[in-house]
């Protein structure tokens, strides 16, 4: 049998170097990905938390800036379809013009969001204070669930569908909350349920 020959000094320190630059690369990679992932949740953050003040201060065309151009919003009052119709919402709607005329804010709670590809998905609890004068203080018109789904594009995150549903205690706003969270990865599977 042979005599295994043990590589040279300077061999064995080039593998070994090359090995940490192997190794260096992938925790940059690492790094990079996880870093571009934390830029993505903090864009969705900024867009839903842009809407309220945008709507209260009657800023159809910062509402126009936050959607997609092909977006639809279901107020549950009202349907609108794409960007525009739900900036021209803001300018012009009667029902929005008369609330935000008296005095409203537009709250949104921290959304769970999770994001696959240039899709991402949000859901969060949604709550149109209105000013009473009489009172002096706000009191909550409606609160809601709140179920979204984000695209990116060339100029960076949009709005492309939000869907809210008036939190009455209804099987169907409990379902639609439910989706919400299925939609973000929340729900459970089967079999692994809470009893």
């Amino acid at each position: 049998m042979a005599p295994v020959t043990e590589p040279p000094p300077a061999a064995r320190q080039a593998q070994g170097l090359q090995a940490q630059a192997r190794d260096t690369l992938q925790r940059l990679a690492d790094i990079e990905r996880r870093l571009a992932a934390a830029e993505d949740q903090l864009a969705i953050y900024q867009l839903l938390m842009a809407y309220g003040p945008a709507a209260d201060s009657g800023s159809d065309d910062v509402v126009l800036a936050l959607h997609h151009q092909d977006a639809e919003y279901d107020s549950q009052l009202e349907m609108f379809r794409g960007g525009p119709a739900v900036a021209e919402m803001i300018a012009s709607l009667p029902l929005h013009r008369d609330i935000m005329r008296g005095g409203s804010s537009h709250l949104a709670t921290m959304p769970v969001v999770r994001i696959d590809g240039d899709k991402a998905y949000a859901v969060c609890h949604g709550q149109l204070l209105r000013y009473d004068k009489d009172a002096d203080s706000f009191r909550v018109w409606r609160a809601t669930a709140v179920v979204l789904e984000f695209s990116r594009t060339p100029d960076g995150w949009k709005i492309y569908r939000r869907a809210n549903r008036l939190l009455d205690g209804s099987e169907a706003s409990h379902q639609h909350m439910r989706a919400g969270l299925a939609a973000v990865g929340a729900v459970p599977a089967a079999g692994n349920a809470a009893p």
